[in-house]
């Protein structure tokens, strides 16, 4: 009888060791699965998602006009520029390429005085598709160059002349994005080349012009 109840203790202790080594393993199970899945997590965050973007854009706008009459004089004048943005991107490694759509609207008027007459050109609003190609440098930060076509409404006025013509210029670019999420926040600075706008009283006005802006958006 004795050898029996000793036989029975013996089997119940077998028994709560192994349950109590189970439920410690299935601890350290769960501790290194969580931690694997907050590495995980951290790691799918990437610095730019393929697919749709949009956002809005708030900046300065340096616009420069050439007059060229009699003599050149030229004149840099700044203003505000707002606009928005939309785009696509496919990702391929840490290299992305897209095409994004802009439309802006500009304030800066320059004006100049050629022949004793005030010459003056302003950007109203300008839109286009541009190209970009980026690299990824870190888990939430990526540069990008872009560039392509911007086609502008300009008004332009001297001598008593008026003109308001839509030109087309080329735009080059470069930025850089810091992504939370699928929100993002970026900055860009782009020159848009100098293009002939009017010619008013024999006298040519072209205007070029330097951009730099901040603005905020979301992958979709």
């Amino acid at each position: 009888m004795r050898t029996v109840q000793i036989f029975a203790n013996s089997v119940l202790l077998f028994l709560f060791s192994g349950m109590a080594a189970f439920s410690s393993t299935a601890d350290d199970v769960k501790v290194e699965n969580d931690v694997l899945a907050e590495d995980v997590g951290q790691s799918e965050i990437p610095a730019k998602l393929p697919g749709f973007y949009g956002g809005i854009d708030l900046g300065v706008d340096f616009l420069k006009n050439t007059s060229r009459g009699n003599s050149v004089k030229k004149k840099t004048s700044a203003g505000l520029l707002t606009g928005a943005f939309t785009g696509y991107n496919c990702q391929f490694g840490d290299f992305f390429f897209g095409v994004e759509g802009v439309l802006d609207f500009r304030t800066a008027n320059a004006k100049t005085t050629v022949d004793d007459k005030v010459y003056s050109v302003r950007r109203k609003y300008g839109f286009g598709l541009l190209p970009r190609v980026g690299y990824g440098f870190r888990n939430d930060i990526n540069g990008y160059f872009n560039f392509g076509v911007l086609a502008s409404k300009y008004r332009a006025r001297g001598g008593g002349n008026k003109a308001n013509p839509v030109k087309p210029s080329f735009l080059v670019g470069v930025g850089i994005e810091k992504t939370f999420g699928a929100l993002f926040l970026r900055g860009e600075v782009n020159r848009s080349f100098k293009r002939n706008i009017a010619r008013l009283n024999r006298v040519g006005i072209s205007a070029g012009s330097y951009s730099f802006k901040v603005g905020g958006g979301y992958h979709f």
